[in-house]
């Protein structure tokens, strides 16, 4: 009897062995799979995060010049030619010195919109990338899920078979 356990519990642990041997390399390799997708995705979104501060560096430098070209002597002397101008009544010069004051503001407007469009242009790619990445990652993780759940399932079962009583051992069997 006592050699009969023995030999059962030898199934049951070279059986348990042959689960863990068959769910443990599908396992690792997904979760190999989820890590390198993860290390990818990092670098798609580190590759954002620095052409968002170039972006933002570039729009501080055309501040930067638009402020410096407001406060040239060029333009104060436009802005007092221009209220020299509306006082006297003139409008023809008024119109014409506004419209020279106002191509400073349209220039950096102009500029920083062309640098908008540039930016969400080129990001709009790398967005669409990490929602990819990302939904990769997530399936990855589902699959290692299920093989976890399914060995666990198995071992689970196989330890019931394992610790049921067998019909043929009266004194256990009641």
């Amino acid at each position: 009897r006592r050699q009969r356990q023995m030999c059962i519990r030898d199934r049951y642990i070279s059986r348990y062995l042959k689960i863990r041997a068959e769910y443990e390399p599908q396992i690792q390799h997904y979760q190999e799979l989820a890590e390198k997708e993860k290390k990818t995705l990092k670098e798609i979104e580190k590759g954002m995060d620095d052409d968002r501060r170039e972006y933002e560096a570039e729009l501080k430098e055309c501040e930067k010049e638009w402020k410096a070209e407001r406060a040239s002597s060029d333009y104060k002397n436009e802005l007092k030619e221009y209220e020299k101008a509306r006082r006297r009544g003139d409008e023809v010069a008024a119109r014409t010195l506004k419209r020279l004051m106002d191509a400073v503001d349209d220039n950096y407007r102009a500029e920083v919109e062309k640098k908008q469009n540039s930016y969400n242009r080129f990001q709009r790619e790398p967005l669409e990338l990490c929602e990819e990445w990302k939904s990769i990652v997530k399936c990855y993780e589902a699959i290692v899920n299920r093989l976890r759940n399914y060995q666990a399932v198995k071992e689970y079962v196989f330890c019931l078979l394992y610790t049921s009583p067998s019909p043929r051992d009266l004194s256990t069997s009641r």
